[in-house]
């Protein structure tokens, strides 16, 4: 870190797929925001993005035992039905000004980042499974 670099203080901190990836790593220190957040919250497409990561990896047993460490660090964030309500409404405005993308992995990328998209809704009408 820079010396005129300054950290935010996370008390509560939901996080991507790319996030998660970077954690997992062993060659990376495990990223300052996720460290330094009190609750982390691991929304369900991020958990299901990397179980699909797990079943396409050479080192699946290390790699699963990894992303369970990283579940009990984290409370799973699963969507009401109010929430996928306005995901849906987010897809309909966003795909009136952007065409969807034509290959399945960037349109899965899409679908995740609408997700994230909806996070500020999401987050809002919390309901926690851990």
């Amino acid at each position: 870190m820079r010396s005129d670099e300054t950290r935010l203080p996370f008390d509560r901190l939901a996080f991507d797929a790319n996030a998660a990836i970077d954690s997992l790593r062993p060659e990376r220190p495990f990223p300052y925001p996720l460290q330094a957040a009190r609750q982390l919250f691991m929304p369900l497409f991020v958990l299901a993005e990397l179980r699909v990561g797990v079943a396409r990896s050479r080192r699946r047993e290390e790699n699963a035992a990894a992303v369970d460490n990283l579940c009990q660090r984290s409370r799973l964030l699963i969507p009401d039905a109010e929430t996928i309500d306005f995901c849906v409404r987010v897809r309909r405005d966003v795909e009136r000004v952007r065409t969807a993308p034509r290959t399945i992995e960037k349109q899965e990328g899409f679908g995740h980042d609408l997700w994230i998209a909806a996070l500020p809704h999401f987050v809002s009408n919390i309901r926690c499974r851990c």
